[in-house]
């Protein structure tokens, strides 16, 4: 069988490679050409990987509040111990209130303005309801040292515990004087008195910081 040449329209056999007259090829390879296919996007994907570039959400932005950064709470709660001691000679219960409270408060401005829950607050006054607990019993335990205030102390409470015998029988008053007087009932007036201190530090300094919580709180958000 023959065909026409497709360069010079001369008539050559098939099967020959090369046409007689102008020397062009008959072998011709058909080359289907595709374009390149287009991937399609993925939105799982290119969700996943916004998630993974973006920057988490700040706990105080979401609603949650974050843990303590001890590194900022320690030093206000130092600050405001110190206070709640030195106000515990003049105010002793607001004194401890106000102290749980402004603890809250330095820490706040520390961490420049973010939220601290009433959770978070209550915690704060009791650390530094603890540590002004601390320093008031450092400034006693010196007072006592330097300069003796403990016997003046014993005298008036001996006084005070006299005018309340009066009101009791006798015989109770009287037993209840001597064993006073003793060292064992001065030492175990002594605990009491120190365990109601500690008490009376922590609880008003813990409900200080829990209004301080809910106040600076709510300013916040």
């Amino acid at each position: 069988m023959e065909h026409p040449c497709h360069r010079c329209g001369a008539t050559v056999e098939d099967g020959i490679p090369f046409c007689k007259q102008c020397g062009a090829p008959q072998i011709r390879v058909a080359v289907e050409s595709s374009a390149p296919s287009e991937i399609a996007p993925n939105p799982s994907l290119d969700n996943a990987e916004t998630a993974s570039v973006s920057p988490p959400a700040r706990p105080e932005m979401s609603g949650v509040a974050a843990p303590i950064q001890w590194a900022h709470a320690l030093p206000a709660a130092i600050w405001a111990g110190v206070l709640e001691a030195l106000f515990a000679l003049l105010v002793p219960a607001i004194g401890t209130l106000i102290g749980g409270f402004v603890c809250v408060a330095i820490y706040r401005r520390r961490l420049f303005g973010g939220w601290v829950s009433p959770r978070v607050g209550a915690r704060l006054g009791l650390t530094s309801g603890a540590i002004g607990f601390g320093v008031f019993a450092i400034i006693a335990s010196a007072g006592v040292i330097f300069f003796h205030t403990g016997a003046d102390l014993r005298d008036v409470m001996m006084k005070a515990l006299e005018q309340s015998a009066s009101h009791y029988p006798a015989a109770q008053a009287e037993s209840l004087l001597q064993f006073m007087k003793s060292q064992q009932g001065w030492a175990l007036f002594v605990a009491i008195v120190t365990i109601i201190n500690l008490m009376a530090f922590i609880l008003l300094s813990t409900l200080g910081g829990l209004i301080g919580g809910v106040v600076l709180g709510r300013k916040s958000r």
